[in-house]
């Protein structure tokens, strides 16, 4: 069995590489022709980030699109399959089927509606939403989705690399939310600077 989960794995992966690679010229291709560029907010608290930014004006955003696109067009495309030969599960390629799935999906999508959203206004008004409005939003995301795994799949334990595994109760919960808010916003004040 962990031999057909590596296997799936690989496909899925490789599948999913060469579907964003082959539509990747196509989205970018249109945003530069509808000016979907990044536009770079200078307050001035902030020279040396500016100053970095400034070389990422109208390079094209919503790149999110070519991951959760190309992700939806998976998962929708093997549940089609499935449900077109009677099997709902598509012979364990199916993730759909699992309850283990929603919560990541869940969250994909939300985040990248989130940043959608954020992309869309700030390529016409020069400013998205505001760092307040984008850490209460993944506080919340995050409070979801440690009540998801906390309620739905009775998940209370954290593994410690060549320590082992502890249950830490409802501790799983501030912790969980810590890591999706800490590792989200470092992602994003971060964007685009590290090429």
């Amino acid at each position: 069995m962990m031999a057909f989960d590596l296997i799936r794995s690989l496909t899925l992966a490789t599948a999913a590489f060469v579907l964003a690679v082959a539509w990747t010229p196509l989205l970018t291709k249109y945003l530069y022709r509808y000016r979907f560029g990044k536009q770079i907010r200078n307050e001035g608290s902030t020279p040396i980030y500016s100053r970095l930014h400034q070389r990422k004006v109208g390079t094209p955003t919503m790149g999110g699109l070519i991951v959760w696109v190309t992700a939806v067009i998976l998962c929708l495309g093997i549940a089609l399959v499935g449900a077109l030969v009677g099997q709902p599960d598509a012979g364990g390629w199916n993730f759909w089927s699992r309850a283990q799935t929603y919560l990541p999906i869940a969250a994909l999508s939300v985040a990248a509606g989130i940043g959608l959203i954020d992309d869309l206004i700030s390529t016409r008004r020069g400013v998205g939403l505001r760092a307040r409005q984008r850490l209460l939003i993944s506080i919340v995301i995050g409070l979801l989705g440690a009540w998801w795994f906390t309620a739905k799949l009775d998940w209370t334990s954290l593994r410690v690399p060549f320590v082992g595994l502890f249950d830490i109760g409802l501790w799983y919960i501030p912790i969980f939310t810590f890591v999706i808010v800490a590792t989200s916003h470092a992602v994003n004040i971060a964007d685009g600077l590290d090429g």
